[in-house]
This record gives structure tokens, C-alpha cells and sequence, in this order.
């Protein structure tokens, strides 16, 4: 029997999926698990329910648990899998990547791989300038004129610019940043866009075409950008010997040190889809329940390039040895993080706001406007989705 899955074109994504397959076929005779892989962008923007069509097991982004769920292409697994097992997972993970995952109280995938915008710093480099680690975004803000904007730069392609100013503006509300009636909160967002356009300002204007690998392989090929703030965390870049220079990730930086939330979480997690036979429904579940278990994660998947969901994963204390301490080192970030709205029409909203945003901030539209066009596209196709 065959399990067929996709994953994503990346080392993060990829590597540690084929060690804990082989693990599972020895301890399962007779089935046989393959992994095929898509890009980053394709991650981020292909229609899931099209994958859903060809394979049976789909390493996923949350967003897509709504309309997953709705349209039926995904299985639930509160119906497959024992609450006890959840129970487990409720300790266990990181932050809110396990609730990421739930629907009206119900589960379409398990958590896999946690991630959050964090920061990302050349340690030596800035030791040797004599400055810290900023704390705060006017902190980050004040470190370029130190350093130099040239050597200070963020990932703005699309889908990064929002994921920025997302975050900035859930660190400016003092309450829940989006409203799934109206859309983002307009006082906390023109805030944010006012911090966002001030980031840009002091950032190497390459920052526009950079998404996180990108920009990661500039800092870990040169020392001629030395900091982001805000970059998704990719553990690959703090392993020795997969990059010349050695990245080391720390919390991002807050707009205020009290502030209830930190940045957007990403991540992976495991989805069942509609493609799998009665035959080898059993199989595909029980091997999404080891991929997402603590031993496992703790094991196998981290020492094969993975970054895990497992709080027993992240700190353990040979995982950061291993990794310059990656996890110890941004696990309050991903503890405060923030989930994106479980509306059933956000990655289309994603899409299509980040191609906005991205227009409206390389012409410099006043941050009320910009808000203002941002919640008006939200209405505009939640009132297309209330039509359907």
C-alpha cells in the first residue's frame, strides 16, 4: 500500500519527512510512503483543494483549515484519532500551533513544524560594532542608523509585507487586532503602517525583493546584512554547515515590551485528504499521529534538518546545542504569537491584500488611506463570499 504526500521545496520541509517515513514502513510492513515537493510560493498560494485531488497526505498552512473543512477535501481527525492523543498535544506544542489547526472545534491537521516572525542577526558582526540585540522596534529602528541601513533589511515581497504589517498591528491593539465582520482594526493598523513605513525608510531597499530564504542566504553568504527584525525563523541557517556564516535567531522585537502578542504564526502541520481510500485511511492516520509525536519530534525529525512543533523538541537541551540555539532563543515569540483570521476566504484575501499593500507602500499612501483600502477589499470579498 502507498501513501503519497506533498511538501514543500526546502530542507526544512523535505529532509526530515524521509528518515521518519523510512522509521514508519520498517515498524509497518507493507506500506510504502513517497513525498513529492512544490515550492515556497506554491506553499504559500496554490489552491489546496487541487492537491487534495492527487494526494493523500498534504503538509499544510493553517489558513487552510476553514475552507478545507467546509468544501470537505480535508478529513477531521477529532473523528480518527483518540482525545487523548489531543489532550497530549495540547502540553506539548508550541504556542498556538495546535489550535491553528481546529475548526469550530474540530481538527483538519496536526502540528508538524512551528514558526513565527522572529529576528535574525549576525551575532558576531554586531558584537564586534558594539551594539545589542534591539528589544523594541524603536530599538531596531535606532540599531540602523548605527549600523547602516544598507545592513539592515526585512523580506517585503507581498505575502511578507503583510505578514509584517499584520503583526505590527496586533502589537499595537490592546484587544483582538481583527474583527471578522469589519477587518482589521483601523487606530492599531494606522499605527503599524506608520511603524512599517519608518522600518522601510532605514532598510536596504533590496528588501523589496526578498522573501525569507532569500534574504537568509544573503546574511548567511555575506556580512553585508546583518539584521532583520521580522523574518520568518528557518532552523537550517543556525546548523553549522549549511550556510558559511552561522545565523543566530532571537525574539523580534515589540512595539511596546508589554504588549499581548508578538508576530504572526506560521508553520506546518499534517492534513488527511478526501483522496485516501477506506484501505488506507488507517495507515495514513496512524502515521500522521508519529509525525506529530513528541518522541519523534524530539528525535528523528529535529536531527534531520526539521523544525518541530514539539515543546519537548524545543527544549531540549542537545536540539539547541545543535541548532546555536534556535529554540531556546525565540520560544517566547512563538508563545505570544497570534493566529491569522479562520475566515474560509483568508488566503484569497492574503493574496489579493498583499499585492495591494505592496503597490500602495512603494507609492507612500497615507497610512489611513492604506487601512482604509485594506478593510474596504476585505468587505468587498467577504460580502463575495456571503453571496455564495
Amino acid at each position: 500500500m502507498e501513501l503519497k504526500g506533498i511538501t514543500w521545496d526546502h530542507a526544512r520541509g523535505y529532509n526530515p519527512l524521509i528518515p521518519v517515513s523510512a522509521e514508519f514502513c520498517k515498524a509497518h510492513p507493507g506500506v510504502e510512503i513517497s513525498w513529492m515537493k512544490r515550492s515556497l510560493k506554491d506553499f504559500e498560494d496554490f489552491p489546496v483543494s487541487r492537491l487534495a485531488e492527487m494526494y493523500d497526505m498534504i503538509m499544510i498552512d493553517h489558513p487552510y483549515m476553514t475552507a478545507g473543512s467546509r468544501a470537505g477535501f480535508l478529513l477531521d481527525l477529532s473523528s480518527l484519532i483518540e482525545p487523548s492523543y489531543f489532550d497530549m498535544l495540547v502540553k506539548d506544542t508550541v504556542g498556538p500551533s495546535l489550535e491553528s489547526y481546529c475548526v469550530n472545534g474540530h481538527y483538519y491537521g496536526l502540528p508538524v513544524d512551528a514558526a513565527a516572525q522572529v529576528a535574525a542577526e549576525n551575532a558576531p558582526v554586531l558584537a564586534a560594532l558594539g551594539v545589542e540585540t534591539p528589544r523594541t522596534v524603536e530599538e531596531g529602528i535606532r540599531l540602523s542608523g548605527r549600523i547602516g541601513k544598507a545592513r539592515f533589511a526585512l523580506p517585503l515581497v507581498p505575502t511578507h509585507l503583510f505578514s509584517t504589517f499584520m503583526s505590527l498591528t496586533a502589537q499595537c491593539s490592546d484587544s483582538s487586532y481583527f474583527n471578522p465582520d469589519t477587518g482589521i482594526r483601523t487606530g492599531a493598523a494606522e499605527q503599524a503602517a506608520d511603524l512599517l513605513y519608518r522600518l522601510i525608510a532605514v532598510s536596504n531597499p533590496v528588501s523589496f525583493q526578498r522573501d525569507p530564504i532569500t534574504l537568509l542566504d544573503d546574511m548567511s553568504r555575506s556580512d553585508e546584512i546583518v539584521y532583520s527584525p521580522f523574518i520568518y525563523g528557518y532552523v537550517n541557517y543556525s546548523r553549522v554547515g549549511y550556510a558559511p556564516h552561522l545565523i543566530t535567531f532571537v525574539d523580534a522585537p515589540l512595539v511596546r515590551l508589554d504588549a499581548a502578542a508578538s508576530t504572526q504564526i506560521g508553520g506546518v502541520g499534517i492534513s488527511l485528504t478526501k483522496h485516501l481510500t477506506v484501505e488506507q485511511l488507517p495507515a495514513a492516520v496512524e502515521f500522521a499521529k508519529y509525525l506529530a509525536s513528541p518522541e519523534v519530534q524530539r528525535g528523528t525529525y529535529t536531527q534531520a534538518d526539521g523544525q518541530p512543533a514539539s515543546r519537548a523538541a524545543w527544549l531540549d537541551e542537545g536540539n539547541n546545542r545543535l541548532t546555536n540555539n534556535f529554540f531556546k532563543n525565540t520560544i517566547r515569540t512563538l508563545d505570544k504569537g497570534f493566529l491569522r483570521p479562520k475566515t474560509a476566504f483568508w488566503n484569497e484575501f492574503q493574496e489579493a491584500a498583499s499585492h495591494q499593500l505592496y503597490r500602495q507602500v512603494e507609492s507612500g499612501l497615507p497610512p489611513a488611506e492604506l487601512v482604509a483600502a485594506f478593510n474596504d477589499l476585505y468587505a468587498d470579498m467577504r460580502a463575495k463570499e456571503d453571496r455564495i
